[in-house]
């Protein structure tokens, strides 16, 4: 059988065998054909190689304020023995207020189940998933941040859809912060059997408050793929923080994917259309995810 163009095969739908989750549709990120007012085609071109590669096996950690876990669009894909909860101290890594919310629309928008009828899909829909659970704010640290960045060796991506504000306050040359440094390093000269785990981190959302990635560690450290935020015409998200250290931007503007399910989350259905450098993150790493079941040799640098 000939292998179609990706204009024959968009220009014909009829040709494409996609997800039949019900929200696949609205996941203009996965695939743009105008339908959410966008630009056909501002998409990640990922449903061309699902053929080929899903990304059975590859491991992302996700350090976030936890993962609901038994989301019916998330359990299949999720591995709770390697969980951890820098927070509270223990092997859960669910939520554990009803603020947190952050970690399980993370957690979708990677790896939410293809095929099973309901919600959506994620980039690397067959990836294993794991949460490493933090504090934001007054309810997290650094002590929090170093353990679970210390533990991203056990992972082949961990996504970070978080980070500092303020202007050079997590400067790894200083005490506080040296440890998250070590910890990174560690990783990626231990992590994928010498490999290297590969860090995502989001860029920021502080564009219109003067942020630049170059004023944070995280972002501007050579260990790190900082992602910016597009919207649906390609166009640089208002929020999304500018700086040199910006590798590369995906879509991260009005992104379905999980919510927690009931009355927690932040909206009342399951699921949610959502905003942030957060979102082009996560889906950076589910890119990432497919790349070594194509060429298991790539190191974090590649």
């Amino acid at each position: 059988m000939q292998r179609l163009s990706r204009a024959q095969r968009r220009s014909d739908p009829l040709q494409l065998s996609y997800p039949n989750d019900p929200k696949f549709g609205e996941q203009w990120h996965l695939l743009n054909t105008g339908a959410s007012g966008g630009t056909p085609g501002i998409d990640i071109n990922v449903t061309d190689i699902w053929d080929d590669y899903t990304e059975t096996g590859v491991v992302i950690g996700i350090i976030d304020d936890g993962v609901q876990h038994d989301h019916p669009d998330i359990s299949a894909n999720y591995d709770t023995t390697l969980d951890h909860d820098a927070r509270d101290g223990d092997g859960d890594a669910a939520p554990g207020t009803s603020g947190d919310n952050h970690g399980t629309t993370v957690a979708g928008t990677i790896a939410g189940v293809e095929g099973n009828g309901i919600g959506g899909t994620g980039v690397a829909y067959d990836a294993t998933i794991a949460g490493f659970r933090m504090g934001y704010g007054a309810d997290g640290n650094t002590a929090q941040i170093v353990e679970n960045l210390a533990l991203q060796t056990n992972v082949d991506i961990s996504n970070n859809s978080w980070g500092y504000g303020g202007f050079f306050s997590d400067d790894f040359s200083t005490p506080e912060f040296q440890p998250a440094a070590e910890a990174m390093l560690s990783a990626v000269t231990e992590g994928r059997d010498g490999l290297g785990t590969v860090f995502v981190f989001a860029a920021g959302n502080g564009r219109e408050s003067g942020q630049d990635a170059n004023y944070h560690s995280f972002q501007n450290t050579p260990h790190t793929i900082s992602v910016a935020a597009l919207d649906h015409d390609g166009q640089v998200a208002a929020f999304s923080t500018p700086g040199a250290p910006l590798l590369i931007s995906a879509p991260g503007v009005e992104i379905v994917t999980t919510d927690r399910t009931g009355a927690v989350g932040y909206s009342s259905d399951d699921y949610v259309s959502i905003s942030g450098t957060s979102f082009a993150a996560p889906i950076t790493s589910g890119v990432v995810a497919l790349m070594p079941e194509a060429n298991p040799e790539l190191g974090y640098r590649d």
